[in-house]
């Protein structure tokens, strides 16, 4: 029932109703929850307005199911510019605490998408980012600093809760960046410049096509070494046989992928633009309404890969009332459920690591099952033609987390192939017999 992979899929109201001929409340709380079906949650809750009282009225209503929320500065739109919308954000703010139970705090999922790609190797880019942060900064000690200051009992579901503030003012400002931003923050992480700049950001959201070979570890370390949160962001880059959303593979392999590839490497969070967007953009990036049956790629500009923006058609061309899921969204619904299954996976193995010894790693046996998708880096061969066993492996992954969950304590541990030679290590709980081809063999650490 739970989603752990959290995501924050954008769309555009007037984009649905151009395919829909609906622009109705309806019809877009009907699109919202008809993504929440597929594990996915759109970057804005489906509000008419934003008052706070609406605001926080959706997030209760879809709290259980949605991975993400983001405190808005626009409706059924883009928000990248929530400075100039302070006020309506703090609104939003405070309506959520106020709506705070004893149980859940309500800002666990929330996010704030704060600036749309800046280019952080420009100075004066720098400065801004780093005034930007500041200002939401104030503005959530300004929240906390109103709810604490409460006598009425408004906000007691809030602040029953140990270290409530920090919930607020950790909010991720999620700010999606494109490689040469990650280029220069891995370059200057230890210079004056740089260290400005990480110590300003809570979170970083490299676009797909940074996560190769090259980059990732070293993006991956730094966002660790600044305790800094860690998304990624679909839109243009990244193409087959790289694992993408777009059209391209031959078995839906590469959709799929892109969960397994979030589990491994504890990408928290996965913004992907646009869910459903019925139009075409023209070279000036203005929405042309189109008939995306008659033109079934609905992309002109030759910039953009075909599929990019889109993961469904409207039902309304065939008297349905609502959308009709690509392949592509069918495939990554999949790819989000085996993420569920690592993620047991992992639980279970961080329960029973104790039974398995000191050399014992958790990470290290997740790997074995992406090593056997034959990643290379972070770039999967996933494109239908290496023969990789997406069924094969998730039939492993629920019997192993059958097994364990049975109390039959074995996994692999670390796989090592050089020259035709393969070096598996594998773990089992003491006083298990291990037979390779019917003959037993003695362990090595007890």
């Amino acid at each position: 029932d739970e989603v752990h992979a959290e995501s924050l899929f954008s769309w555009r109201y007037n984009r649905v109703a151009a395919g829909e001929l609906d622009g109705s409340a309806k019809m877009m709380q009907h699109y919202y929850e008809y993504f929440q079906d597929y594990r996915i949650s759109l970057q804005s809750l489906p509000l008419a307005t934003l008052s706070g009282e609406e605001y926080a009225e959706n997030v209760l209503k879809y709290y259980d199911r949605l991975t993400s929320y983001t405190i808005l500065s626009k409706v059924g739109a883009i928000s990248g510019d929530l400075l100039y919308h302070k006020e309506e954000a703090k609104e939003q703010i405070l309506a959520v605490a106020a709506a705070c139970d004893k149980e859940r705090n309500l800002f666990d999922k929330a996010i704030i998408y704060c600036i749309d790609e800046p280019d952080m190797t420009q100075a004066e880019t720098r400065t801004w980012i780093i005034d930007c942060v500041n200002e939401l900064g104030d503005m959530k000690e300004e929240c906390i600093a109103e709810i604490r200051a409460d006598k009425s009992g408004k906000y007691e579901g809030i602040k029953s809760k140990k270290g409530w503030e920090n919930s607020i003012r950790n909010i991720p400002n999620v700010m999606p960046i494109l490689t040469a931003s990650v280029e220069w923050l891995i370059d200057n992480e230890n210079t004056k410049d740089g260290k400005e700049l990480l110590e300003a950001l809570n979170c970083i959201c490299p676009i797909l096509g940074a996560f190769n070979d090259k980059l990732s570890s070293q993006m991956i370390a730094m966002a660790e070494r600044n305790d800094i949160e860690l998304w990624w962001y679909g839109c243009v880059s990244a193409v087959v046989p790289e694992p993408t959303y777009f059209i391209g593979d031959v078995n839906l392999l590469s959709a799929r992928s892109l969960s397994w590839l979030q589990k491994k490497f504890d990408v928290v969070g996965n913004l992907y633009w646009d869910a459903a967007a019925y139009t075409d953009e023209n070279k000036d990036y203005l929405d042309e309404y189109i008939n995306v049956y008659e033109k079934p790629l609905r992309k002109s500009k030759t910039a953009l890969p075909y599929g990019d923006g889109f993961l469904t058609y409207p039902g309304a061309a065939y008297g349905l009332y609502g959308p009709l899921p690509s392949l592509r969204l069918m495939s990554i619904r999949d790819g989000m459920e085996e993420y569920e299954l690592l993620y047991a996976l992992e639980e279970k193995l961080e329960e029973m690591k104790e039974n398995f010894g000191e050399g014992f790693d958790v990470k290290t046996a997740m790997n074995a099952f992406y090593v056997e998708l034959a990643y290379d880096g972070i770039n999967a061969n996933a494109d239908g033609q290496n023969g990789l066993e997406f069924d094969a492996l998730r039939a492993q992954l629920i019997q192993l987390i059958v097994n364990l969950d049975k109390g039959l304590g074995f996994v692999m541990g670390n796989i090592e192939t050089k020259n035709e030679m393969a070096n598996i290590t594998c773990f089992a709980q003491e006083g298990s017999t291990i037979t390779v081809n019917g003959e037993e063999i003695q362990a090595v650490n007890g």
